[in-house]
């Protein structure tokens, strides 16, 4: 029952959001209806080449509030992070390709320790420690 809580509230607040984003990079949009709006929205960077997703947070301002990085991949996969050069801890949700949700992570700062997705996903978010956990309660 959290599991679901937690991916219909996330959906609720974040797709809508995030189709600027992907209106913004050209990339295709797909917003479901029920998604449309909601009372908050999330301000992403975008790492939708393999130079921004190997870049990532690295160098980056601790991530506060609704603020992260979207990473986008061409196809669906068992998606692996690290946190190698990032100065602060964070959360990272993984998606699919319908904007499912897949599962969340906790990763330390500086950790060369690679955490993936349990599942196929293409989009991955890396938010705020604890982000994710906040968000099913």
């Amino acid at each position: 029952m959290k599991l679901e809580r937690l991916v219909f509230l996330f959906l609720f607040l974040v797709v809508g959001s995030i189709s600027w984003f992907l209106t913004y990079t050209g990339m295709p949009e797909y917003v479901p209806p029920a998604t449309q709006q909601g009372p908050s929205s999330l301000k992403l960077e975008i790492a939708n080449t393999q130079e921004l997703r190997i870049k990532g947070l690295s160098g980056h301002a601790p991530l506060k509030g609704n603020i992260g990085m979207l990473f986008v991949f061409e196809e669906p996969q068992n998606i692996c992070l690290w946190n190698k050069d990032v100065d602060f801890p964070i959360s990272v949700g993984f998606f699919s390709t319908d904007w499912e949700f897949v599962g969340a992570v906790a990763m330390k700062a500086h950790s060369v320790k690679k955490v993936c997705s349990r599942r196929l996903a293409k989009y991955a978010i890396e938010m705020q420690d604890g982000w994710f956990g906040a968000k099913s309660k």
